[in-house]
């Protein structure tokens, strides 16, 4: 598949520095590539087992590729790279595996942040979709980019760095954020909300294999709030001995880890000086976290969410690039698209 066809156009002199030449060179990016992709990755999707469970393992792949090291340690930045060595990234293979095989067929025409951006792009759409707790609340649509760079080992990272910690309390919860990702306080509790998406695995993080919601592991929405907001939750020790919040809802049990309950909570002071990611406080004792308004707005509007989301999530998959930098493709559903080259935007009607 020919995704990008460039041309390289002169100036009326013939003299033309590099920037401009990028400026105008010209790209073909059609939407029926796109919409090639889409299908490709819904089947990988599909395959993929019950509950369409690899929708959150693609979007949790987006999310450690784009806040992991860039070009040195302490910047961030998507560039199709893991390190697989890191117990902070365990399971991430299980979804870059399925993906390869569509990856292999386009590697010609991006890079593996590309593609594993995209995949996330069309996982979300396809999760929203599927949602049927809010049939009139809608997704807009997400622009496609391309132009970042791999990683010269892409998909295994050569460099690693500390990722932010399931135990941790608020403070330093949105101070990773806030430097790896440039999230303010608001950003960063909009994206955790992906947590709706999925659920634990105890062979990977030691967490019990729960959900963080009763139903529809695969449908994006705010459950991940209204169960914040609405649920007893207390604590309990997973079967390998961490210290997590759990609740029976309807004969099955969900969870929490601290870093999703410190949106709610306030546990930063609260930790037992004798096992570190025990919280003395429990969900009636805990004082409110300095977040729990904007729990409560998403819990309330699930909407509101979805649009807040949207907007970090964009800033999420182009961290380490300008924008203006990337080649952006719009190409929703249904036929109208919109091509964006170096800020310029051109609309064209797919046939």
């Amino acid at each position: 598949s020919t995704f990008y066809h460039c041309e390289m156009t002169h100036s009326a002199a013939g003299i033309v520095t590099f920037s401009l030449l990028m400026l105008l060179c010209w790209c073909e990016i059609t939407p029926d590539s796109i919409n090639e992709l889409r299908a490709s990755i819904r089947q990988v999707i599909d395959e993929g087992g019950n509950n369409h469970q690899l929708i959150g393992r693609i979007v949790r792949l987006a999310f450690h590729d784009c806040s992991g090291p860039f070009n040195e340690e302490e910047v961030s930045g998507c560039n199709g790279c893991v390190d697989f060595e890191n117990d902070d990234h365990a399971g991430l293979a299980s979804v870059i595996t399925p993906l390869d095989s569509t990856y292999e067929a386009w590697s010609g025409d991006m890079s593996r942040a590309d593609f594993w951006s995209l995949a996330a792009t069309v996982a979300l759409e396809y999760a929203q979709e599927l949602d049927t707790s809010f049939p009139d609340d809608t997704l807009e649509a997400i622009p496609f980019y391309f132009g970042r760079t791999d990683c010269d080992t892409s998909p295994d990272a050569t460099i690693t760095k500390e990722f932010v910690g399931a135990a941790w309390g608020w403070t330093d919860v949105s101070a990773w954020f806030q430097e790896n990702l440039k999230l303010d306080e608001r950003e960063t509790v909009a994206l955790i909300g992906a947590h709706t998406l999925g659920k634990a695995h105890q062979q990977w993080s030691g967490y019990s294999s729960e959900r963080w919601k009763r139903r529809g592991p695969d449908m994006l929405n705010n459950e991940f709030y209204e169960n914040l907001v609405s649920l007893s939750y207390s604590q309990q020790e997973s079967p390998t001995g961490l210290w997590e919040w759990r609740v029976d809802v309807q004969g099955r049990d969900v969870m929490m880890v601290n870093a999703d309950m410190s949106l709610f909570i306030d546990i930063d002071d609260q930790f037992d000086p004798d096992d570190d990611d025990r919280v003395l406080c429990d969900i009636d004792t805990c004082a409110p976290s300095p977040v729990r308004d904007i729990v409560n707005e998403y819990a309330n509007d699930n909407q509101l969410w979805l649009n807040e989301f949207r907007a970090v999530f964009i800033k999420m998959i182009t961290t380490g690039y300008s924008v203006s930098d990337l080649t952006v493709v719009h190409a929703p559903l249904p036929s109208l698209s919109a091509h964006s080259i170096g800020g310029q935007e051109l609309h064209v009607l797919k046939p």
